[in-house]
């Protein structure tokens, strides 16, 4: 892997970012279903900061992918994906600022499974200098990867992955860079991309959904940080309750 970022500050409020990058993976697949795969990914992109006033910030960017991938028993295939992104962060509330507001939209276009635009809502409120309560939903879009399609039934199309993402959470820091936080969570996925181990194939899985609790902390202790985290899940499938 290889990258280059480069920062340029246009005006005091105003900062242009670009970056270059290339990941080259090459794998020889000790089951033999695909004695060598090589997979070459290249992305280029650029982004706008504009920090319109001490309270409201705004990003904008741009991406572009470009995918090549071959293994031994198909010819080399290509893909290209081009991202567009755009994005806010508020503060409100008087001199402290405890209410922060953000929200963020993005559209990728794949060259091979279309259009999809995705985004984010997210609220945050300080209730005292030391904790902090917050709420989010946001929506994904997961092409299959060439990995995915390498190890999908020959017969079957597979589709991409459409995602709503919910949580509530709450957040306590302590001195030293203390935390310790406790997240409630709910997610739906339509094509849920997933591994059979039985067929050892790659498929959709047409509904799926999870809640659960996630819970973190971490504590100094002299020089070094003490963490621990913890994540209470039911996956199911949606349609079988499986």
């Amino acid at each position: 892997s290889a990258g280059l970022t480069s920062q340029h500050a246009l005006r005091s409020d105003l900062v242009l970012t670009a970056n270059l990058g290339q990941t080259r993976e090459h794998m020889d697949d000790p089951t033999g279903f695909a004695s060598v795969v090589d997979d070459l990914v290249r992305v280029a992109g650029a982004q706008l900061a504009w920090q319109l006033s001490p309270v409201h910030a705004w990003q904008a960017g741009v991406e572009t992918k470009r995918e090549h991938f071959s293994d031994a028993t198909t010819p080399e295939r290509t893909r290209n994906t081009d991202s567009l992104r755009l994005g806010w962060l508020g503060r409100f509330g008087g001199h402290d600022q405890p209410l922060q507001l953000q929200a963020n939209l993005r559209n990728d276009r794949s060259s091979a499974y279309g259009s999809a635009t995705t985004g984010l809502l997210a609220l945050a409120y300080t209730l005292q200098p030391q904790w902090k309560a917050s709420a989010q939903w946001s929506t994904g879009f997961s092409a299959p990867s060439f990995i995915d399609e390498l190890y999908a039934n020959p017969a079957t199309q597979l589709r991409a992955e459409h995602s709503q993402q919910g949580e509530l959470a709450l957040q306590w820091s302590g001195p030293d860079a203390a935390l310790v936080r406790a997240a409630l969570f709910v997610q739906r996925q339509h094509d849920r991309l997933s591994f059979d181990p039985v067929t050892f194939e790659t498929v959709n899985i047409a509904n799926s959904k999870n809640s659960g609790v996630e819970l973190m902390a971490q504590w100094p202790i002299g020089p070094a940080r003490l963490g621990a985290e913890v994540t209470v899940q039911n996956p199911r499938d949606a349609d079988t309750g499986q």
